[in-house]
């Protein structure tokens, strides 16, 4: 039999927001031209920490970042990402207005001091 909490995730995984996030991401985690746009940021992104780019490796680095955002796959990743982070703060909404308290914020870890 299944507990309150796995019919809740289960319910949450058959939407299609939640099935379209999971499509998306599989998609931006192995196409390879978003896989390339990645590794080329993240050295851009040393080259910076490392004490700064020249002239022309900020220019790539642009490139870089508005091939990132045009590119299809990352947009329907981004939107896929939007549409499933709606749904749970909506289904936040339903359980807390349920438990009358704010589910997400005492899901979360015990709170430590300073």
């Amino acid at each position: 039999m299944l507990s309150s909490t796995d019919r809740l995730v289960e319910a949450l995984k058959s939407t299609p927001a939640v099935q379209r996030f999971a499509e998306a991401s599989h998609r931006f985690e192995t196409d390879p031209d978003v896989r390339s746009i990645v590794d080329a940021l993240q050295r851009f992104q040393r080259v910076q920490q490392s004490g700064g780019m020249s002239e022309r490796e900020l220019e790539a680095a642009r490139d870089a970042q508005a091939r990132f955002r045009n590119n299809g796959v990352v947009q329907s990743f981004i939107a896929a990402q939007g549409a499933v982070q709606s749904l749970l703060q909506e289904a936040n909404r339903v359980v807390s207005e349920t438990l009358g308290l704010d589910f997400a914020q005492t899901g979360g870890p015990a709170g430590g001091g300073c």
